[in-house]
């Protein structure tokens, strides 16, 4: 598994803890979309973007061979926070410079993912902070392109901050937003939260 080489220094963390209460607390990323589990779909969304991918979470889903399997950064597990420090941890001791590293996180129940995000976001990157996803009207905190350096301190920033919420610490650390709605005619980022959600899912993939 191998990127653009223009991406060599961008690492993939797909986010795993929800719990799937919507579908019955089954696991997430072993769910089926067009005969092929949603992790799948992640990975080959991220896999010409990224130089290495790994999964953050508790899963029993068969992972493609290069992809690297993460517990939680914190025990218990705090939400998207925790689990995008852990992928932050992984990818700095893949790293000579972190300061020069990016880490590109998605859910693993947004199997549409644009495979273009990396490219439309390219333009943003100097200035050294959070790259967070907007179709319209709705924002996707955990579908976002992290500096790794600013990524590592997140425990130093849960510090300054109530509460384990993603989305004060984005604020917090001046993050940017992109809107795919300019790029993309239907939602990149839709995800699967119920069984109505992956019919949908599956039509958007047959356009």
């Amino acid at each position: 598994m191998a990127g653009h080489y223009k991406y060599m220094s961008i690492f993939g963390v797909i986010l795993a803890g929800g719990e799937g209460t919507r579908f019955g607390c089954v696991d997430k990323a072993a769910l089926r979309l067009k005969n092929m589990p949603l992790v799948h779909h992640l990975v080959s969304r991220l896999d010409s973007q990224t130089a290495q991918i790994a999964l953050v979470g508790q899963t029993n889903a068969p992972l493609p061979q290069a992809v690297i399997h993460l517990s939680d950064g914190y025990d218990p597990p705090i939400g998207p926070l925790g689990g995008i420090y852990a992928g932050a941890k992984w990818a700095s001791d893949l790293s000579d410079r972190p300061c020069h590293y990016w880490i590109l996180t998605a859910p693993v129940d947004g199997p549409i993912f644009p495979t273009d995000f990396v490219q439309h976001a390219e333009p943003m990157m100097a200035a050294r902070t959070p790259i967070i996803a907007r179709y319209g009207n709705d924002l996707y905190p955990i579908c976002g392109l992290w500096p790794l350096k600013m990524a590592l301190d997140i425990p130093a920033q849960l510090e300054k901050q109530n509460g384990y919420a993603l989305r004060p610490m984005l604020r917090a650390l001046r993050a940017q937003e992109i809107d795919f709605q300019q790029f993309y005619p239907q939602n990149p980022f839709a995800n699967a939260n119920k069984m109505s959600d992956l019919l949908a899912l599956s039509r958007q993939l047959q356009r």
